[in-house]
């Protein structure tokens, strides 16, 4: 069980970096089934637990667990408001073969965890250091002695400096805590319409924190204006309010999306059809998570394996 979370409200980048293990693990232990178990926020199944397919509604199993699946088919996707429950009731691997990623799991204590590794956002890792309702903080900084991992991700040239800055604060107070830094490389792909280049372009997203896409936005299109319009996280988008901003635009101004919600506009069939009959062009940005110093979260993995496959050894000795 490798659980992965973080110690802030907003977004972290918990998505990319369960889908950069999962890459890593099939990669390195091809043998092992993978799966991941997440609580499906505002999804409908999330009360009673659901094993998600491919063809699922997002409203129904949530956008981020759909898009686990959807783009890697072959792994277990559960949802449930009581994890433990779920992942014991609905788990098809019974192989002790089997790696269970723990979807934004570091308050989730219930579930023992192998390994736990903790997100900071590097453009306010900390926020202001206070708590909810003062802060940003889902518990305090004193809580990552329970941490294995620390990774820092979206470093980039700008916020480097700041993350620096926080370095010996921290070695000094969790001295035997790894801290690993991660960067994001971004991508796109046009899904819908004929242009390749842009002068205007509107950025619509409904994620944790919408800056951080923006500037990858501008890193993919250094030299067009691109004007944003952000939704809440896990925005479920009513086709009324999409047309609205729809009518505000001349059909040749391209939207640009992330994939958590291309997941859910590709579901909406009368919004797609808007865009189909306007002609209007779709880039859908992605990034995958660039992991420096992989080698020390690898040699965590591997000590886990090895103990592991002891363990299944001695019980399978007769």
């Amino acid at each position: 069980m490798i659980s992965v979370g973080n110690l802030s409200v907003g977004g972290t980048g918990k998505t990319p970096f369960v889908q950069y293990l999962v890459h890593l693990l099939k990669t390195r232990y091809p043998k092992y089934h993978i799966s991941i178990l997440s609580r499906g926020y505002g999804a409908k199944a999330s009360s009673e637990g659901k094993l998600v397919a491919v063809d699922d509604d997002p409203m129904v199993v949530g956008d981020e667990p759909l898009l686990h699946k959807q783009r890697f088919p072959w792994v277990q996707v559960l949802i449930g408001k009581h994890r433990y429950r779920v992942f014991q009731n609905l788990n098809k691997h019974l192989d002790p073969h089997h790696f269970v990623l723990l979807d934004d799991g570091f308050q989730h204590k219930a579930i023992v965890r192998n390994l736990d590794i903790v997100l900071l956002d590097s453009n306010a890792p900390l926020s202001n250091g206070y708590t909810i309702p003062l802060g940003k903080l889902r518990e305090p900084v004193s809580s990552l002695q329970r941490a294995d991992t620390l990774v820092f991700t979206k470093l980039n040239s700008i916020n480097e400096r700041l993350v620096n800055l926080l370095i010996p604060k921290l070695k000094a107070q969790f001295p035997s805590l790894p801290i690993l830094y991660a960067s994001s490389l971004y991508s796109y792909k046009r899904v819908l319409g004929d242009q390749d280049e842009f002068t205007t372009g509107v950025l619509i997203c409904g994620v944790g924190n919408p800056e951080s896409v923006f500037y990858g936005a501008k890193s993919l299109f250094p030299t067009s204006h691109i004007q944003t319009i952000y939704f809440p996280d896990h925005a479920h988008y009513e086709y009324e309010d999409l047309k609205k901003i729809s009518e505000n635009h001349s059909s040749y101004i391209p939207y640009l999306c992330t994939t958590k919600d291309w997941v859910k506009w590709s579901k909406k069939s009368a919004w797609m059809q808007h865009l189909k009959e306007t002609n209007r062009t779709v880039f859908v940005l992605d990034y995958k998570v660039v992991l420096r110093d992989e080698s020390t979260l690898v040699m965590q993995i591997d000590d886990l394996v090895s103990r592991h496959e002891s363990k299944i050894s001695l019980e399978e000795t007769p």
